[in-house]
């Protein structure tokens, strides 16, 4: 298969599209889900001190293909400077430091999309599409 150098399609959406560079964290269960249950209060504290420090893009469960079930796997989206980087965040994470998850980093270039965010100031609600 071809292969073209990241700094390559780097630069080349720099000039069309948003390019920022994230880091997702894909984690896999490797002990039962009882084993998982019982770190994630602390792997929820973990996230959310990533989310007040900016780090924290996106995370959340990830389901069955067929949607209907939860086998302890997640998904993890970071702000970092690099691979290492990213890699020390994942390392300090309550599940895979108790190793009942293990985890792959991909660098990921998010070009498009969009996201909308309403609030109604009157009833006190958000909407995100």
């Amino acid at each position: 298969m071809e292969q073209v150098s990241a700094t390559t399609i780097i630069e080349k959406s720099q000039k069309t599209s948003l390019a920022k560079l994230l880091y997702v964290i894909t984690s896999t269960a490797i002990k039962d889900l009882e084993s998982v249950n019982q770190f994630l209060p602390a792997h929820f504290e973990y996230l959310h001190s990533l989310e007040t420090q900016g780090t924290l893009f996106g995370a959340g469960p990830l389901f069955s293909e067929d949607g209907e079930y939860f086998a302890g796997n997640g998904m993890i989206i970071i702000r970092a400077e690099s691979v290492t980087a990213a890699k020390a965040i994942a390392d300090r994470d309550p599940l895979h430091q108790n190793q009942v998850r293990e985890y792959q980093i991909q660098p990921w270039l998010l070009n498009e999309g969009s996201i909308n965010i309403s609030v109604s100031y009157s009833n006190t609600q958000t909407k995100i599409n």
